[in-house]
């Protein structure tokens, strides 16, 4: 799990629509049009960054340009919650608590803009302790 403001990957083993096993996924802006280019793949034993730049995405939320943030929440002091601009599992040996996607125009109109917050229930490894980001 890498994210930034404008980019996520992740692998995961619950993928809507795809076959049992690891899946890895990419989610950043698409680079003609606005919008989130995705791109899936298997992730197999290997590091799976190679074959998701080779394959085709598809764009979703055409007209919006995106943002990703990051939740960060104190397990133990239950005190310290905000939101990252970015995220590294390497570093920070967990997950983040939830992903928020905010999905903007460019009339700049509040309107129109969207958001969606998906929380993660399995954020933590049981066997490592959280590093403070």
């Amino acid at each position: 799990f890498e994210g930034t403001e404008d980019e996520l990957s992740f692998v995961s083993t619950v993928s809507p629509g795809r076959q049992p096993g690891l899946t890895a996924w990419q989610l950043k802006p698409a680079k003609e049009k606005q919008g989130i280019e995705i791109r899936v793949v298997s992730a197999f034993a290997s590091d799976p960054s190679e074959n998701l730049k080779k394959t085709d995405p598809i764009t979703a939320f055409e007209g919006y340009k995106a943002f990703f943030e990051y939740l960060y929440f104190d397990e133990q002091f239950k005190t310290d919650t905000k939101w990252l601009d970015e995220w590294s599992a390497k570093k920070l040996q967990g997950l983040p608590n939830a992903v928020r996607l905010r999905l903007e125009k460019d009339t700049g109109r509040v309107d129109e803009s969207l958001e969606i917050i998906a929380v993660i229930e399995a954020n933590d490894h049981q066997s490592f302790r959280r590093i403070k980001p």
